[in-house]
């Protein structure tokens, strides 16, 4: 039986987590639980004769931790599940509207929003005034 990881960040926070720990592991770096390598580490940490980095290749390393892919993944499967939204909208909407009423629809939302937003950031700007000693 396999373990699925979870979606998300904490998918890339273990990720993270195994490339850590398997590069500690290539470098040497020694680990409390394996016993007697920790004297041994610590000379190794004085002596610089076989000094390498501990990352071969840091670029590709961290591109495959960070995976930028998935980021630009991400960001087109929320654009797509936006479309998704608004097409399920529109589509039920004219069913029982004209194309004008679900356009005035639209704008009404849109304006509700902007009204919205424009007292969140009245508030916020009231409060920034306060804290820097304008009021």
């Amino acid at each position: 039986m396999t373990t699925q990881l979870p979606k998300g960040p904490i998918k890339d926070i273990i990720t993270w987590q195994t490339k850590h720990k398997e590069s500690k592991q290539e470098c040497g770096v020694a680990e409390m639980n394996t016993p007697g390598t920790t004297k041994d580490s610590r000379e190794a940490l004085h002596d610089t004769r076989n000094a390498t980095d501990s990352v071969k290749d840091w670029r590709s390393f961290w591109k495959d931790v960070l995976n930028e892919t998935k980021i630009e993944e991400k960001m087109s499967v929320h654009k797509q599940k936006t479309i998704d939204n608004f097409l399920d909208t529109i589509c039920c909407a004219l069913e029982e509207m004209s194309g004008e009423e679900v356009f005035d629809c639209f704008f009404e939302a849109v304006q509700s929003e902007h009204e919205y937003k424009e007292k969140e950031y009245n508030k916020i700007n009231e409060l920034m005034d306060f804290l820097i000693g304008l009021k």
